[in-house]
């Protein structure tokens, strides 16, 4: 009796839908980007990933976004393409809409002159800031485009020069062998990424694909236990 009631809910469990494990792993995934966009969230995460001896992944995560920002704010500086200096601040908040498309709000950028180049006369010398909630699964090439539509600007983009110390720095903390806080990456990335600093190859997007794979080392190891 105890076999054939096994056997009926057995059968009936193969007939019961089951979620795919796509489909939880989009949800897991989605989870994962909010907890990272939390400050809250994202700092008890920290200090968890460090009892998992993962400080490193977060502080460069921390790195990265600190990066981005100095590199946008010193954009807006370099270019200085705004007419009217007192409407030249903007709050620009960046995100993935549902069909995976980066938006900025209505704000961002606004005041920008469609008719601006690099060479236009009517410049300032010195913008406002503007204040940045970008999610750091957001790059800074993005970040920047985003900000500055109408900037001439794709992967072959440098790094603004006031900005190149913060970047050494980074290279030195978490792609050098030498630095006790390098990143567990392979060594054909770390082989990529220090042949474009000798070539002087400093692109916004040079350090993107450790990013991406910070990201993914912390997704797969350390939030799946932090989660469990």
């Amino acid at each position: 009796m105890e076999s054939e009631r096994s056997l009926a809910v057995s059968s009936l469990s193969t007939l019961m839908p089951r979620p795919s494990i796509r489909g939880l792993g989009r949800v897991r995934r989605a989870e994962f980007r909010e907890m990272l966009d939390d400050p809250c969230s994202y700092s008890k995460f920290r200090e968890y990933a460090a009892t998992c001896f993962s400080s490193e992944l977060t502080a460069f995560l921390d790195e990265y976004q600190s990066l981005k920002t100095a590199t946008v704010f010193a954009l807006n500086n370099q270019h200085c393409q705004i007419l009217n200096p007192e409407k030249s601040t903007a709050d620009l908040s960046l995100n993935f809409d549902h069909n995976g498309t980066l938006a900025a709000n209505e704000q961002s950028a606004s005041h920008l002159p469609r008719h601006w180049t690099r060479d236009s006369p009517h410049r300032v010398p010195k913008a406002q800031p503007l204040n940045l909630n970008t999610s750091v699964t957001i790059s800074i090439l993005e970040t920047a485009k985003a900000t500055y539509p109408h900037y001439d600007l794709s992967e072959a983009a440098f790094f603004p020069a006031v900005v190149l110390d913060k970047l050494v720095t980074v290279f030195s903390v978490y792609i050098s062998l030498q630095s006790p806080m390098a990143l567990n990456i392979s060594q054909a990335m770390r082989n990529r990424i220090q042949a474009r600093l000798e070539n002087n190859q400093m692109t916004l997007t040079i350090l993107d694909e450790a990013k991406d794979e910070v990201l993914m080392m912390l997704y797969a190891d350390v939030y799946t236990r932090y989660c469990s």
